[in-house]
């Protein structure tokens, strides 16, 4: 019975925010057609939070039949109506079904497909120009129903319901921030192979990250001796690239865990690549595939926060270090990292002290802390 409360006040909840946006429509007909536009702020909530809370009950089914049974008992909408809401719920519950209820991607791609639920009766309208009309003028007036020709241009309603879409979007990236972050990390530690992890490692990384690398690279003082350099946890290969710009004569090798960064950073360094002056492998930080004394660099851009058994991944950098070669970790600082991270299991944040002390216990030498306000870049030689 608890349950079943709970899930009629939500639903409920949704009905009254789909219902507050109309009655701007009192005040021009374009409130009224497109109030679904505030529909889709306002309704974030509630269906997020009934979607989060019972993803196995068919919601978009629920609140679309509830929605539908209280319009047709206050004498809006016919049977053109029900079967545009059914069809919009149907879809909504399809997407979910073949995206996983626990979803973050499908939850959102289901909001986008319900944000369309206010058009039903819209449609409705649209489809049954002339007799909506005729209502309009005798229960509205000349001047609104005049005003209403314009509202109910199919270019007007295209553009709405692109613009709803977006902002569905939004909302339930905003409504369901926590998992966001979570998909992120995972993302950021583990890139999958999808068009959201292909986004992450283009632009995220491979842009957002310059600013950060920037100050690494001059920090770093190459001597141009240096022929052989590895990036761990490659990501989309910028870091690769900027090493094969600053020692023209090295081979630059990259490893990461996960495949899809692996080709993203191949095709990033193609020319390289082609060259014989790039190679990049997928590989696990906790059993380096290299023989010892292989490397005068490795650098770790902005991923020490994923490695697993961290002391035994800064041995195995010792190991395949050449003598006198340096290792790089490079990140944000303690405290900018922990906004990030907000106690995620998925990521460990380290001060710089704990760096420290991890690459002494790893045999390292002649540690140096470079920091920037947003920065934190950490050198120690073998």
């Amino acid at each position: 019975m608890k349950t079943f409360l709970s899930v009629l006040g939500w639903a409920l909840g949704y009905y009254v925010a789909t219902l507050a946006s109309l009655f701007l429509g009192a005040l021009h007909p374009f409130l009224w057609v497109y109030g679904s536009l505030t529909c889709v702020v306002l309704a974030a909530w509630p269906y997020c939070r009934l979607v989060n809370r019972y993803p196995y009950m068919g919601m978009a089914l629920l609140v679309t039949v509830l929605s539908i049974g209280i319009n047709l008992t206050l004498g809006e909408g016919d049977l053109l109506y029900v079967c545009l809401a059914l069809g919009i719920a149907l879809v909504a519950e399809g997407v979910r079904r073949v995206g996983g209820y626990q979803s973050l991607t499908s939850q959102t791609l289901g909001y986008m497909v319900m944000s369309l639920l206010p058009f039903s009766n819209t449609l409705r309208m649209w489809f049954n120009y002339e007799e909506c009309m005729e209502i309009t003028l005798d229960e509205m007036g000349p001047d609104y129903a005049e005003k209403m020709t314009h509202v109910l241009s199919p270019w007007l309603l295209a553009g709405m319901v692109l613009l709803s879409l977006l902002l569905a979007l939004v909302m339930s990236l905003i409504c369901n921030r926590k998992q966001c972050q979570e998909a992120l990390l995972r993302i950021c530690g583990h890139p999958e192979m999808n068009w959201l992890s292909s986004l992450m490692l283009r632009f995220g990384m491979n842009y957002g990250h310059r600013m950060l690398s920037e100050f690494a690279f001059s920090q770093l003082t190459l001597t141009g001796k240096e022929t052989d350099v590895l990036d761990i946890g490659c990501g989309g290969g910028y870091n690769i690239a900027q090493f094969l710009k600053r020692l023209p004569k090295a081979t630059v090798q990259g490893l990461d865990y996960s495949q899809k960064s692996v080709e993203t950073s191949l095709q990033y360094n193609r020319k390289a690549f082609n060259q014989g002056r790039c190679l990049v492998r997928q590989g696990n930080v906790a059993e380096l595939p290299y023989d010892a004394d292989s490397f005068d660099v490795v650098s770790a851009f902005e991923t020490i926060y994923f490695w697993p058994n961290i002391e035994d991944c800064f041995r195995g950098i010792h190991r395949i270090l050449r003598p006198e070669g340096r290792f790089m970790v490079v990140g944000d600082m303690p405290e900018l990292a922990n906004q990030w991270a907000k106690g995620s299991p998925l990521m460990r944040v380290y001060t710089i002290e704990e760096v420290k002390s991890l690459m002494q216990k790893a045999g390292f030498k002649d540690i140096q802390v470079h920091n920037s306000s947003v920065v934190m870049c950490i050198i120690a030689t073998k």
